[in-house]
């Protein structure tokens, strides 16, 4: 089976959770989203950290109605939130989570942090939720890909009227970014939009 989400309808009005057989076609929705303290809408795709045992995130609802993280069993049919987002620690998340070598979880926010939003790592087995770097310039943060262990890459708009966008690299290792690549004309800019 395929599994993903929807961010709008649904009885909650708010998206659901589905699964879809490509053998006959099948389309059936296992959970539906509401704005309230425990979910609020999913935008991004669907990670399965072990089997059936799915994890996404919310941009909206939770406690501080800064989005969520949660895991969703199909085999038992269990939603549950683990993490609500706040403003100390970031909110809004903007891009799917990762599954990481490490084995934890990572991805980024849009807002909160010291000012525009974080990178985050989350470990599934304690639900703990730990800042990694704070955005202080940039804003408007992709998620990550992993390229070698412990080495992230993103995207960002950048806070210079010159620039356009800018992918960054950041190592664990030293807790710091380096933009390796900026979005600034365009040709540039067409290569983005494609």
């Amino acid at each position: 089976l395929f599994y993903g989400v929807t961010n709008d309808g649904g009885i909650g009005t708010h998206g659901v959770i589905y699964s879809f057989d490509p053998v006959n076609n099948n389309f059936s929705v296992l959970y539906n989203f509401s704005f309230n303290s425990a979910n609020g809408r999913p935008l991004f795709k669907l990670i399965e950290y072990s089997p059936g045992v799915l994890y996404g995130v919310t941009e909206q609802g939770g406690v501080n109605s800064l989005g969520t993280i949660f895991k969703f069993n199909v085999n038992s049919n269990t939603y549950t939130n683990l993490y609500s987002f706040n403003t100390a620690t970031g909110g809004r998340p903007n891009g799917p989570l990762l599954i990481g070598s490490s084995g934890l979880l990572y991805g980024t926010t849009d807002v909160g942090g010291v000012i525009n939003g974080t990178i985050f790592s989350f470990d599934p087995l304690g639900n703990q939720l730990t800042v990694l770097y704070n955005f202080i310039g940039a804003t408007e943060h992709s998620g990550l890909c992993e390229g070698a262990p412990g080495v992230f890459y993103g995207n960002s708009d950048y806070t210079n009227s010159n620039v356009y966008s800018a992918i960054y690299k950041f190592e664990l290792s030293t807790g710091l970014i380096t933009y390796i690549h900026t979005i600034n004309d365009a040709l540039d800019e067409k290569k983005k939009k494609n």
